[in-house]
């Protein structure tokens, strides 16, 4: 599905991950200066949260979300749904109101938020596991990754790249961080 927020950057010749972030980080200083909140001035989105955004519709954490609303004017309800062929509906004058609606939340968007959350609490486990031995890397987090690994080997066959890619850079990303990091022995 191609979202709203996809076809802007496309307009805006802002797909390249570096062309996107000279954009965001524009819109970033502005809303920090505005909203007196020079924590956002920092807020850099990684190539892989770019591109789950761009191409896995996957919603941004809230700081992100702000200043998407700022740059781009529309809600993120807006951004995140599929985009129109034809003319783009107006910018949202309150960047992010959704509109006033009687109906039943989306299942789907429901369960994709609570999918999104699940995600973020495992991502906070395993870097507490990671971290967690400290000065060494021991059996807990060799087991870990081993447990990981399997799961995507498990997966492969069976479901296409795109589902478990995030998984796999992931998983590699923790193995490279525990090797830089001098914790690792080569025994």
């Amino acid at each position: 599905m191609r979202t709203l927020f996809r076809r802007l950057l496309e307009e805006q010749e802002a797909t390249d991950h570096r062309a996107f972030l000279g954009r965001f980080k524009v819109a970033a200083g502005e809303l920090a200066e505005i909203e007196d909140d020079p924590g956002l001035k920092n807020l850099e989105p990684a190539l892989s949260t770019f591109q789950a955004w761009l191409y896995n519709g996957r919603f941004p954490q809230p700081d992100a979300r702000r200043v998407i609303r700022h740059w781009l004017g529309y809600s993120i309800e807006q951004l995140w749904s599929p985009a129109p062929d034809g003319p783009l509906p107006g910018p949202d004058p309150l960047f992010g109101a959704a509109p006033p609606t009687t109906s039943r939340p989306d299942s789907a968007a429901v369960l994709h938020e609570m999918r999104r959350t699940a995600d973020m609490a495992a991502k906070r486990a395993r870097d507490f596991a990671l971290g967690a031995e400290r000065g060494h890397i021991g059996p807990e987090t060799l087991g870990f990754l081993r447990d990981r690994v399997e799961t995507i080997v498990t997966q492969y066959p069976r479901v296409p790249l795109p589902t478990i890619l995030d998984d796999i850079a992931e998983a590699q990303d923790d193995c490279f961080r525990l090797i830089e990091s001098g914790r690792a022995r080569a025994s």
